[in-house]
């Protein structure tokens, strides 16, 4: 996680428009192809709680993942 507006920061807090449109980083991916796990944390700036997802990759698609780390 990190600052809103610090150097090379993602994680932008709501924040109201002109127009009342609001503005924020939607959602933090963390996404591990090889190992099949991906975890989301949405609203980052807000929460800092992840959602596990395991992945179920077939053995062809593994092995290609494995070839390009």
């Amino acid at each position: 996680f990190d600052d809103f507006a610090s150097p090379f920061s993602v994680c932008r807090p709501r924040i109201r428009k002109k127009g009342g449109n609001l503005s924020a980083t939607v959602a933090m991916i963390v996404f591990e192809p090889a190992a099949g796990v991906m975890e989301i944390a949405p609203l980052p700036a807000e929460n800092r709680e992840f959602t596990r997802y395991e992945l179920t990759l077939d053995d062809e698609v593994r092995e290609r993942a494995e070839k390009a780390m």
